[in-house]
């Protein structure tokens, strides 16, 4: 039986490779991060084809800057959805 306690199958993975597991965490978070500025990047992408659609083919002015808000919106949207997990 072993002094802290527990049996074998019960012992906790992270608690033995507690060492091992730091450089791979600020790897895992890296990667997160390069995920999501590429995920920014297309989404911003994306809304710079929709501006340019939108000038090119919407004939009313109003309707071009009603159309270009929402695609600020829906993109700024897209985005913080992308980066607020990253501030838990």
């Amino acid at each position: 039986m072993h002094s802290s306690g527990h049996r074998g199958a019960d012992l906790d993975a992270e608690v033995l490779t507690a060492d091992a597991s730091h450089p791979r965490d600020a790897e895992r978070y890296d990667m997160g991060l390069i995920s999501v500025l590429i995920g920014v990047l297309v989404i911003v992408v994306v809304g710079a084809i929709c501006f340019w659609a939108i000038d090119k083919f919407a004939n009313d002015r109003r309707l071009a800057n009603l159309l270009k808000l929402l695609v600020v919106l829906i993109c700024l949207g897209a985005i913080l959805q992308r980066v607020l997990p990253l501030t838990y």
